[in-house]
C-alpha cells in the first residue's frame, strides 16, 4: 500500500523590500497596510507617506527590513496630479470636509490663478490642514478639530518645485505639481481660493511619483491581493528587493574592515572603504558591500585638520539576511 509521505516544504518566504501600490479612494494609507500584512504575515508592513482616504496613487510599502528605511523614504519629493474647485471652501480643505461658506466665483478667476501658481514657486510657508496628522504638543491635529478645539498652527517651510494648470473648467481646474515632503495640498487649495476670493477646496488628488519611484510600476491594491491567491510567485516578484531600492543617497562600498565596523556600531575611516568618496557634512550614504547587500545607513562625520577628512557613523545597521560570513 502506497503511502503519502509528509514533506517539509514550505511556501518561499515573501521578499524584503519596497512594494509600490496604487492605492484606491475610500481607504486609509492604514487599511492598505493591513491588507497586504493580512496575505504575507508574519512579515512586517510599513507605508512611507499618508495619502488621504479620498486620495489615490503611489503608495510605497515597505517590507521587512526595509521598514527601518521607511523614514529615508518618507523625506523624498513628491509628485501629484490633481484638481481643485473654486466657490467652496470647507472644514478640512478637500471635498470630504463640511462646507464652510460658498461663494460666487469671480469670471476672471482662471487669470488670477495662473498668477498665484506662477508667485508661489520656490520656498513657501503653509499651515497645515486643521484635520491632518501634523502633531502639536504630542498631540495630531485631527484630535483637536473632532473635539472642537481650536489650536494654533504654526505654519511649516515647504517648498513648490513646479505647480502648473493644465486646463480650466467651469470652477474647477486640474493641476500637476512636485513638491518636498510634507506639502500640504489641502492647504494650498485652501490659501489660493481665499487669495482669489472666493474659496476653493481639493477635489482630487493622485500621487505620481515619490523620489524615483514612480506610479508607473505600481499595481492595484485589489490585484496584488488577487495575485498573492493565484499566482504567488508573480506577485513576489513586484517586490523591489533591498539592494535595489533608490534612496537618493551616495554609496559607499566597505571592505571586510568597515563591513566588520559596521557590523559592532563603529565608526569607520577611509581604511573600510573598498573605493574612495566624496561626500559632504552631515551627508546621509548608503554602505553595501562587494556583492552589492545592503549594510547600513551612514552619517558623515568631517575631522578636523587642514585636508578633507572624514569618518562615518552607522546610524542604521542591517543584519544581514544570510547569516553566514562572505568572503570579501
Amino acid at each position: 500500500m502506497r503511502r503519502n509521505t509528509p514533506t517539509n516544504s514550505r511556501p518561499d518566504p515573501f521578499p524584503e523590500g519596497v512594494l509600490l501600490i496604487d492605492k484606491p479612494a475610500g481607504i486609509t494609507s492604514h487599511d492598505v497596510v493591513d491588507a497586504v500584512r493580512r496575505h504575507i504575515l508574519p512579515m512586517k508592513v510599513g507605508h512611507t507617506g499618508t495619502l488621504d482616504p479620498f486620495a489615490t496613487g503611489l503608495l510605497p510599502l515597505c517590507i521587512g527590513r526595509a521598514t527601518r528605511l521607511s523614514r529615508f523614504l518618507s523625506m523624498e519629493d513628491k509628485n501629484y496630479e490633481g484638481l481643485i474647485e473654486m466657490g467652496t471652501r470647507t472644514t478640512t480643505y478637500d471635498r470630504e470636509g463640511e462646507v464652510l461658506a460658498r461663494s460666487e466665483v469671480p469670471t476672471n478667476w482662471p487669470e488670477s490663478v495662473s498668477k498665484i501658481l506662477s508667485r508661489i514657486q520656490g520656498t513657501i510657508r503653509l499651515i497645515p490642514p486643521p484635520f491632518s496628522a501634523k502633531k502639536v504638543m504630542g498631540i495630531p491635529l485631527y484630535e483637536f478639530a473632532r473635539a472642537d478645539i481650536h489650536i494654533k498652527r504654526k505654519p511649516v517651510e515647504t517648498r513648490i518645485y513646479q505647480m502648473e494648470a493644465l486646463d480650466f473648467g467651469e470652477r474647477a481646474f486640474r493641476f500637476r505639481a512636485e513638491v518636498s515632503a510634507g506639502t500640504y495640498l489641502r492647504s494650498l487649495a485652501d490659501s489660493l481660493g481665499i487669495e482669489v476670493g472666493c474659496g476653493a477646496h481639493l477635489k482630487e488628488l493622485r500621487r505620481t511619483a515619490c523620489g524615483s519611484l514612480s506610479l508607473d510600476e505600481a499595481t492595484g491594491l485589489e490585484d496584488f491581493l488577487i495575485q498573492m491567491q493565484s499566482d504567488p510567485p508573480t506577485a513576489r516578484k513586484r517586490v523591489i528587493p533591498m539592494r535595489e531600492i533608490p534612496l537618493g543617497m551616495h554609496t559607499l562600498v566597505v571592505n571586510a574592515e568597515g563591513r566588520s565596523a559596521i557590523m559592532h556600531g563603529r565608526r569607520f575611516g577611509p581604511g573600510g572603504l573598498s573605493r574612495t568618496a566624496d561626500l559632504q557634512q552631515g551627508a546621509f550614504c548608503r554602505v553595501e558591500d562587494r556583492t552589492g547587500e545592503l549594510l547600513a545607513i551612514a552619517e558623515t562625520v568631517p575631522l578636523p585638520g587642514h585636508r578633507p577628512r572624514s569618518l562615518w557613523k552607522p546610524i542604521l545597521v542591517f543584519p544581514l539576511a544570510n547569516r553566514a560570513a562572505r568572503a570579501l
